[in-house]
């Protein structure tokens, strides 16, 4: 009890059973900070019952002066000798030992048991005899070892306890008014190992307790010997419970070894030795963490650990594009990555073509802070931009997400609170832009704008699901009739699945040049009436109103698309005019019957042909298309209709260039423009779709040349293709004068080769030196580095970059400027410009030569604790990949706590050599609390080849934890310092599907498992995700009924405080319908969980106040449970 006098320094007291007169030492241990250090003894208190000498303290560390009465418990009373006390200076050795000696002792127990359990009783003391002799050895050593530092712990005595010995703020936990009036004052302690002695009716246990002299307990060998029968627990007479946190299961029998804890002469608790485990390592726990946290303390808790990890954050550059100015110099515009709710500047820097290298490049803000769009900070984002911000994994921002820039005038266009922006940046000033808005008279979010590449006055844009340019409406698709029913067409904008599963986020692209005054954009038209509808009650405005989508679950029907065309004029006094809508004389649908999705769309650079990437419905089939602009015809023109001509029934309805028909196989009516197949890839697994694509300049008339990717070695690597357009003349074949084969098959020629990944996001070509710059893990799958390759010399790849960091890249059109971004585990990123000059036509003449920083080389502010890599061979022989971190309180020799933050599904990559930061905030968040956070790359997840990616074909959750449990029962094993007892799993979305299926599966390694998000069951996920890897249902309904969470409901532990679900109502890519399905088998079942919604969030949680609150309840359940 902390008395206070006056306004000086407040004291405690502590009393001892010192037998010495005043001015002993003696070793204590403060309250506030666990440092141990000297107490004096000053004298005796008569007042007490017994003799009591006052021992006053004061603790260096936390400056902290105390007092407390503890009566008769003499848990922290410890004499020590003087020229012994040191080796007890940490309070850390001392608990450390105790408990190896415990699991030393349990596991010597429980090879005795055993024996008895495998013998009957005559036999019990031939086979035994040698694990009892072990468990006295045990016990000796260490009687033996203590006993050398004198050390006289009263009622705790070390040398006859095998345990770990409650503290008072320990005790003070413990339910009271079950052992005595005052649990304060009480210390539980388990007896020191004894004599077990089986019969006929149960076991006989002899063993020393302590002997009251004097009013002090000291540990005399007294002996007593317990029998108890083959009872249940709970009608034990002298079983007295203690906690009920432990407390055996009502009827477990006594049939195998027990600890018995005393205190005085009574029984407290009996229980089982795995029960005695988990309770000492609860005790260490608690001592060594301290008393759990209230909500408010931590709400408070994980505000202040968000700022002091605010430090890991790095405003790293992000869509980065380059424009040359008139006077030579080159200006690099960039966004600077954000945190939740940030304003977001458009930067720019200048790089003249004579800067030396420079410690940093000056960063200058392009717009004025005060333009209009700031003013609307307030106004909620419309429906439509939140939704595209899901499917590009953006949060909410107060500032700009994206731009488009026309480098030949310096245009700048972009949407903010739901219009338009525009302005013009001629290059000669460095003042401040104030941008502009675009007048249009049209409610809604104005979204993917873009400007033409030959004329800067049009931008064209989203609408209400129709095409505008400026004002002029261009599509009419949608009939904005308010009924999601009976409008289900829309022109420029990509469907669900094609943004969610092939990110593909853009529906229409202009022509790349113009000629005669006609522009031109092709456009995907999405019909959606066969998809079917659902609809999620929102609470965004507190109204109770129903969301509407369209959503294909695995095996229903997808959206449809169809590729077209418009043209129209400008008139000299700036007016579009004939407007004209193009269907293909024949729909991709029809020449292409297998063509499921539309994957990728654009054209060629002379902008003669549109090329389009087809997929079929299992992803294992891949064609890459060009379509003639002649192609086209106007839907009304008469002239050339889709039916003046027909196609004779045996006759395949596309020409390509392998396997054509001959050419009287076809009877045409007319001149027909060709459709042409490039390529195409076959996949037993599925198609890996990708930006790798690159169309050469022709320098042919009669032919194509381009740069593309294939899997068909098992990994993604470059291929040059030269591909003949045999009697094609502007994009017309005469049918009539040619015979033999239509075309002929090309030439492939590997650029890249071998067991590792190029990455598939972008490439570089310098084409006036045949050249390509690539991003790829050739070095390690954990780094992504730049290299570089010749066109003349196909094979020959330079590594430009420096291994131990992995980078990700930006090049001029040119390439003659790079900018590049690279971090490691442990080093926050650094973002340079680079000047790139090629001595002669072969890679090894390539150097890259610095200009200056846009982000300086920094440390992380505050303490800045690195997660390590590990790698571990599993049995199957293939490598896997771990990242760790420790506990920010860590010291050896303790285990902790330990959280596997699992993903385990296709597509990601967890665990790689890059800082990461504030996309890894709970996980630090985690370690900071003082658990070990553990994640690992099983077989399945991205970027090691296609037979790793595989592993999971048609087997989604049956075949993923399987590695991670090795893996992490590996690392505990090295490690040392992870508790296997105390292991929980938390992931969100896939994560959260694993995190589900682990408690059901593994819940003997599982303690707690939280699921954010989950899947529960594949049919009713999206088409294009889940029959890539699990085919369609009607093909896999095993693999679709072994890999739904609801097959497990009744795998579900039945103890409480084991299952936490977070979802958010309104997740349009997960529906809440997954967990509430979930929950309704779990209390079919009788099985306790502990859901946690968010009325207000989607699939993540977007809102600083929803992660905050989860953030705590996250933390206050594993505090609670773990």
């Amino acid at each position: 009890m902390v008395k206070s006098k006056g306004q000086g320094k407040r004291k405690r007291e502590l009393y001892c059973v010192c037998e010495k007169p005043a001015g002993g030492r003696f070793m204590i241990c403060c309250d506030q900070c666990d440092n141990w250090f000297h107490g004096d003894c000053v004298g005796i208190m008569e007042s007490q019952k017994h003799l009591l000498k006052k021992v006053q303290w004061h603790c260096h560390l936390c400056k902290l002066d105390v007092q407390k009465q503890l009566g008769n418990c003499m848990a922290r009373n410890l004499k020590l000798e003087e020229e012994n006390w040191q080796l007890l200076n940490t309070q850390l050795k001392y608990h450390q030992e105790r408990s190896e000696f415990l699991e030393k002792m349990l596991k010597s127990m429980q090879d005795c048991f055993e024996i008895f359990k495998k013998t009957d009783n005559r036999q019990v003391h031939n086979h035994s005899q040698s694990a009892l002799e072990s468990t006295h050895k045990i016990q000796n050593d260490l009687e033996g070892s203590l006993e050398q530092r004198t050390i006289n712990i009263t009622e705790n005595s070390v040398n006859n306890c095998s345990s770990m010995v409650a503290s008072e703020d320990i005790s003070s936990t413990f339910p009271k008014g079950n052992v005595s009036d005052n649990v304060e004052e009480l210390s539980i302690q388990p007896t020191a190992l004894g004599t077990i002695t089986p019969d006929e009716s149960g076991f006989s246990l002899s063993c020393p307790l302590p002997v009251k002299s004097n009013g002090m307990y000291k540990h005399k060998r007294g002996r007593l010997s317990l029998k108890f029968k083959n009872k249940p627990i709970s009608s034990s007479p002298k079983c007295v419970d203690i906690d009920d946190d432990f407390k055996p299961k009502s009827g477990k029998k006594l049939t195998n070894h027990m600890i018995f804890y005393f205190h005085s002469e009574r029984v407290i608790k009996v229980c089982t030795s795995d029960d005695v485990e988990e309770y000492v390592k609860k005790l260490i726990s608690l001592k060594m963490s301290g008393p759990k946290k209230s909500w408010g303390e931590l709400k408070v808790a994980v505000g202040e650990l968000r700022q002091q990890l605010s430090g890991l954050y790095a405003m790293v550059p992000s869509n980065i594009t380059f424009r040359s100015l008139p006077n030579g110099r080159t200006r690099i515009y960039f966004l600077p990555n954000h945190m939740n709710g940030s304003e977001v500047p458009l930067l720019y820097t200048d790089v003249s073509p004579s800067d030396s290298a420079s410690r940093r490049l000056q960063l200058n803000q392009l717009l004025e802070c005060n333009f209009p769009s700031t003013t609307s900070a307030g106004k909620q984002p419309s429906r439509e931009e939140l939704l595209m911000w899901e499917r590009k994994r953006q949060s909410p921002s107060w500032g700009i997400t994206s731009y488009e820039l026309h480098p030949g005038t310096g245009k700048l266009i972009f949407p903010a609170a739901s219009n338009l922006f525009q302005c013009l940046d001629t290059g000669f000033s460095n003042g401040k832009l104030f941008p502009t808005e675009v007048r249009i008279n049209l409610l809604g979010a104005k979204l993917n704008p873009q400007i033409c590449p030959s004329n800067s006055d049009l931008v064209a844009f989203i609408n209400n699901q129709d095409i505008y340019v400026a004002h002029t409406r261009l599509t009419f698709a949608h009939k904005n009739t308010g009924s999601i029913v009976d409008d289900p067409l829309s022109a420029g904008i990509p469907s669900y699945v094609i943004q969610e599963e092939f990110c593909r986020y853009q529906g229409f692209w202009w022509q790349p040049t113009t000629n005669d005054n006609v522009y031109r954009i092709a456009y995907e038209e999405v019909d959606e009436s066969e998809v079917k509808i659902y609809g999620f009650p929102t609470y965004l405005h507190n109204n109770g109103d129903i969301e509407e989508f369209r959503f294909p679950r695995a095996g229903t029907p997808n959206a449809k698309s169809t590729l077209k065309l418009l043209e129209f004029k400008v008139s000299n006094t700036c007016q579009i005019t004939e407007i004209k809508e193009l269907e293909m004389i024949t729909p991709l649908s029809i020449l292409f019957p297998w063509m499921e999705y539309l994957v990728r769309v654009g054209w060629t650079p002379e902008s003669d042909f549109i090329w389009v990437q087809l997929l079929d419905r299992k992803q294992q089939h891949l064609e890459l298309v060009l379509v003639s602009v002649q192609y086209f015809v106007e839907v009304s023109s008469p002239a050339v209709s889709p039916t003046s001509f027909t196609l004779s029934p045996q006759s395949p309805p596309y020409l390509s260039n392998s396997n054509s028909p001959p050419v009287n196989h076809l009877n045409f009516i007319k001149k027909k423009p060709l459709v042409h197949t490039l390529c195409s890839q076959e996949s037993d697994l599925w198609i890996n779709v990708n930006n790798l694509l690159y169309f050469f300049p022709k320098t042919k008339p009669d032919e194509v040349k381009f740069i593309c990717v294939s899997e068909d070695t098992g990994f993604r690597h470059l291929y040059l293709y030269t591909v003949p357009l045999l009697g094609v003349a502007n994009g017309i074949e005469d049918l009539e004068s040619t015979t033999g084969q239509v075309l002929t098959s090309g030439s492939q020629i590997a650029i890249t080769s071998g067991d590792w990944e190029v990455l598939g996001q972008q490439l570089w070509v310098d084409s006036e030196n045949d050249l390509v710059f690539f991003l790829g893990l050739r070095e390690n799958p954990l780094e992504k580095h730049l290299y570089v390759v010749s066109l003349q010399q196909p094979g020959e790849i330079r590594l430009l970059t420096q291994t131990g960091y992995s980078y990700n890249v930006d090049f001029s059109e040119d390439c003659k400027l790079v900018v590049m971004s690279y971090s490691n585990i442990q080093k926050l990123p650094v973002c340079e410009v680079l000047r790139v000059s090629v001595l002669d036509n072969t890679v090894g003449g390539v150097q890259l030569t610095p200009v200056g920083y846009l982000m300086e080389p920094r440390m992380p502010e505050g303490e800045f604790y690195c997660p390590e890599l590990y790698t571990h061979q599993i049995n199957a022989g293939t490598n896997l990949y771990a990242m760790v971190f420790k506990p920010h309180n860590f010291q050896p020799g303790r285990k902790y706590p330990t959280i596997l933050h699992i993903y385990g599904g296709p597509e990601v990559q967890v665990v790689s050599n890059t800082f990461k930061g504030m996309r890894q905030l709970r996980l630090h968040m985690l370690a900071a609390q003082g658990y070990c956070v553990v994640a690992i790359d099983s077989r399945g997840s991205r970027h090691r080849g296609l037979a790793f990616e595989g592993h999971l074909r048609c087997k989604m959750g049956t075949v993923e934890l399987a590695d991670q449990v090795e893996v992490l029962q590996w690392l505990a094993d090295t490690l040392e310092f992870i508790d296997m007892k105390r292991v929980g799993i938390m992931g969100w979305s896939y994560g959260g599907y694993l995190s589900l299926m682990a408690l059901a599966h593994y819940p003997h390694i599982f303690k707690v498992s939280v699921a954010g998000a989950p899947v529960t069951n594949w049919s009713l996920y999206d088409t294009g995700y889940t029959e890539r890897y699990m085919d369609l249902p009607e093909h896999n309904q095993q693999g679709y009924k072994k890999g739904s969470v609801l097959t497990y409901v009744n795998q579900f532990p039945d103890e409480e405080n084991r299952l936490l679900i977070i979802h958010g109502l309104i997740d349009e890519n997960v529906h809440f319908l997954h967990t509430s399905q979930l929950i309704n088998l779990l209390v079919k079942a009788g099985k306790p969980y502990h859901l946690q919604v968010y009325p207000n969030e989607r699939h993540s949680l977007r809102h600083m106040d929803a992660s905050k609150h989860y953030e705590t309840v996250l933390l206050s359940f594993l505090q609670n449970n773990l």
